[in-house]
């Protein structure tokens, strides 16, 4: 788990913990023992794309540092779009202009989205990051995955939404449903689709979920302003990656996956899981706000989960 990494550092008191707590679970031995040849390996000269909103930004950011034995040497940091985690999938006008009028039109006015950013491998693989908020958008990618960024046979793209979409609204469950369908009827003729499970949170607030923008003023008042990310309560990780306790709610993945797992496990897409993993992590965030997670921490044992998810399909 390097340190060092473009983004914001933990503290060496949660870094230790969690050292502790993965040397508990005979689980994570594998964890431990990972090196960045075993990720580099799996990938085998393919391009791995990141796609989702700003937690697959992050976990790009901490896979290009885990993978920096094996990046293309800095003949790219004299370019002017040079950038620590990658650079731009292209450059030349025509590739530009294809990836902004199929993919980014119509949504690159927030929040963002933007050019995908990629981190070249020796070998010819690559490791890509493209901003993807919401659900009509993510559709429209992944419709078009092959025929704006070549992505082929082999290639894998993990995709995830979540964030950006919130119960009270009544839509989550139809986007990831159009998403299942895509896959089910498409799922085999291109890259390599895998699904990214929601991540925990640990707001000061009930399951520690973000609420609706609307209501989060009221009720995170204190976010910001010295308040803390708590744990979450009455919920165990037990040696075999599941979630005990009496906290149902938790233990079954929050309101998001308890929505989307009957969905896209009907279809058998591959799963990466992550909310197990980390919801016990309610110290690893990111100072004054408690979704992104700080580094090394949460994402690098993504990194671990999603080479498990490799080996576990015969994707490796």
């Amino acid at each position: 788990m390097a340190r060092g990494c473009p983004l914001e550092q933990c503290n060496i008191i949660f870094v230790f913990s969690l050292l502790k707590m993965l040397r508990q679970h005979p689980r994570f031995d594998s964890l431990l023992r990972m090196v960045p040849c075993d990720l580099w390996r799996a990938l085998r000269g393919r391009t791995l794309w990141l796609v989702g909103d700003s937690q697959a930004q992050r976990f790009h950011r901490q896979m290009a540092c885990f993978l920096k034995p094996f990046v293309v040497p800095d003949k790219y940091r004299a370019e002017p779009d040079w950038r620590p985690e990658g650079q731009r999938f292209c450059s030349d006008p025509a590739c530009e202009q294809l990836v902004q009028q199929q993919i980014l039109a119509d949504w690159d006015g927030c929040c963002g989205v933007e050019h995908p950013i990629c981190t070249r491998l020796l070998g010819g693989g690559m490791v890509c990051h493209l901003r993807i908020n919401q659900g009509p958008h993510m559709l429209r990618t992944l419709q078009r995955m092959g025929s704006v960024f070549g992505a082929r046979r082999g290639d894998v793209v993990e995709f995830n939404i979540g964030l950006w979409h919130h119960k009270k609204e009544g839509q989550y469950g139809g986007f990831v449903q159009a998403l299942a369908d895509h896959y089910v009827a498409n799922g085999t003729s291109g890259p390599t689709l895998i699904w990214r499970d929601n991540s925990p949170q640990h707001f000061d607030i009930e399951n520690g979920e973000f609420p609706h923008p609307d209501d989060a003023p009221a009720l995170l008042y204190n976010v910001g302003k010295g308040g803390r990310c708590v744990p979450m309560q009455n919920v165990t990780l037990q040696p075999d990656g599941t979630i005990t306790g009496g906290n149902e709610h938790v233990a079954r993945g929050g309101w998001r996956n308890i929505m989307t797992d009957p969905i896209m496990g009907a279809t058998g897409i591959p799963i990466h899981r992550t909310w197990n993993n980390t919801v016990m992590m309610a110290a690893g965030h990111t100072q004054g706000e408690c979704t992104h997670w700080c580094s090394p921490g949460a994402y690098s044992v993504w990194i671990w989960s999603l080479w498990r998810t490799l080996l576990k399909h015969k994707l490796a």
